[in-house]
């Protein structure tokens, strides 16, 4: 294979005694390939954040297994993933001439600091052949670790004849959860809190923020993902029910 016909490498077995070691941007890739928008991968200058895979745990009956994989981040600094909007406002162009909200544009997903999570994989027994149908990455671990995953959302309308963002919003995310599904697949999002990007940082602000999130998760729609990314994270699953000692995303194409 070439240089440059893949995407990054998960290391997901070390030497014995150690645990692999990842880049953040690595771990995060799944990003651009789940994205139906162009996306651009940032970490800011000095970032020491690196992913490290704790133990993986496989359970298996004779129908059904699961693998637990608890991971943690380390370091400092902020990993972030910045969802270009002009695709999505050339195709609304006529609803915000005539003055409609284009609602929920992804603005970015954002990994902020250290903490601890698991990654879930739960699926079925074909003989003695493991098959994956669900990858879940929870980012709350022991109390006080969490990892602080942010998705910043916003409307769009137009004023003076140009596209403008309004109703900024940051969602602090629980889990993200990918399933096998037909030819319209989608990512499931567990929400923490939800509030405005202007907000405080407040313990009243914050308790405002958790009841919306709570509130959020009954009535927030999945949201439709590219094929290959949900193919590519079920590929991920599987070499971890595997045993593999490490996973190479596929290249993004086309973003």
């Amino acid at each position: 294979m070439q240089v440059g016909d893949s995407g990054p490498t998960i290391q997901l077995r070390g030497p014995v005694g150690e645990a692999p070691t990842n880049s953040i941007s690595a771990l995060m890739y799944f990003v651009k390939l789940i994205s139906p928008e162009p996306v651009v991968l940032s970490v800011n200058e000095g970032n020491s954040q690196l992913c490290r895979i704790l133990a993986i745990d496989r359970q298996m009956t004779s129908s059904t297994f699961t693998a637990r994989c608890p991971f943690e981040i380390t370091g400092d600094g902020i990993q972030q993933s910045v969802f270009d909007q002009t695709p999505s406002i050339r195709r609304n162009q006529e609803a915000l001439l005539r003055g409609d909200l284009v609602k929920r544009q992804l603005r970015f997903i954002k990994i902020k600091g250290s903490g601890q999570g698991e990654i879930l994989v739960e699926g079925l027994m074909s003989g003695d052949q493991a098959i994956v149908h669900r990858i879940s990455m929870h980012f709350g671990g022991r109390v006080g670790s969490r990892i602080l995953v942010t998705i910043g959302i916003n409307d769009i309308c137009h004023r003076d004849g140009k596209p403008f963002a309004v109703n900024d919003q940051v969602i602090k995310v629980d889990s993200l959860d990918f399933r096998r599904q037909g030819s319209d697949p989608k990512m499931y999002v567990t929400l923490n809190s939800i509030k405005s990007a202007a907000a405080g940082d407040g313990l009243m602000s914050n308790l405002i923020g958790r009841v919306k999130g709570a509130v959020a998760n009954i009535i927030i729609p999945p949201v439709p993902i590219r094929m290959a990314g949900n193919e590519a994270m079920l590929g991920f699953a599987q070499a971890i029910v595997d045993g593999k000692v490490s996973f190479t995303f596929p290249l993004a194409q086309g973003i």
